[in-house]
């Protein structure tokens, strides 16, 4: 049995239709397990391409699909494939961002009011928000064990949609969680999300 739960769109430079990205959980008969699937649905103006690397409509990670978009239209370069969700993008966050901030113009992962590129993790408008993208692997005691930081400290702000700041949260560990000098936890990652969600709701 396969349940989807959540969309994305990419575009091609130059394309004229959209790669749809959907993920799913996938559960065994007779088990309670799930493992996590992501189909790629793709129009046959650019299947040619990803047929010509050897690859199909599945795979197991969401990093594993910004990979093979990357190999296939931007020679690897995995920062350049911008991953959208179907509603309307927010209104450019590069002509709103915070004083000082180094940010380029179009986000890699974008949700409802968060955006994320491998420099800068930024609130959309009309929200004035920003931190490095390599802080993302900070950590902090939380009593019960340790927890990454920002999540928990944003859940704090009555401003904040916290479920869109962990989905982005979460993005930005597939994309750039390579790039730091501790792989994810992935108990510290649940962690955090149950802490951040306690926090948001309790208001402190």
């Amino acid at each position: 049995m396969m349940i989807q739960n959540q969309s994305y769109g990419f575009t091609p430079p130059g394309g004229s239709s959209e790669i749809r990205i959907t993920g799913a959980q996938r559960y065994s008969p007779g088990q309670t397990k799930k493992s996590d699937i992501w189909l790629v649905s793709c129009p046959e103006e650019y299947a040619g391409r990803l047929r010509k690397l050897g690859q199909g409509e599945s795979y197991g990670s969401y990093a594993e699909v910004l990979k093979v978009l990357a190999d296939a239209f931007f020679d690897g370069d995995v920062s350049r494939v911008v991953i959208s969700k179907p509603a309307p993008p927010a209104e450019p966050a590069v002509e709103h961002r915070a004083p000082g901030s180094v940010v380029s113009d179009r986000p890699h992962y974008q949700g409802s009011q968060w955006a994320v590129n491998q420099e800068l993790f930024w609130a959309l408008p009309p929200e004035r928000y920003d931190f490095q993208t390599r802080r993302i692997g900070e950590i902090e005691d939380w009593g019960s064990g340790p927890i990454y930081t920002f999540p928990v400290h944003m859940a704090e702000k009555e401003w904040v949609d916290i479920e869109d700041f962990i989905e982005v949260f979460q993005a930005a560990w597939s994309l750039y969680g390579a790039l730091l000098p501790a792989p994810l936890d992935k108990e510290v990652m649940e962690r955090t999300v149950r802490q951040a969600r306690k926090v948001a709701e309790r208001g402190y």
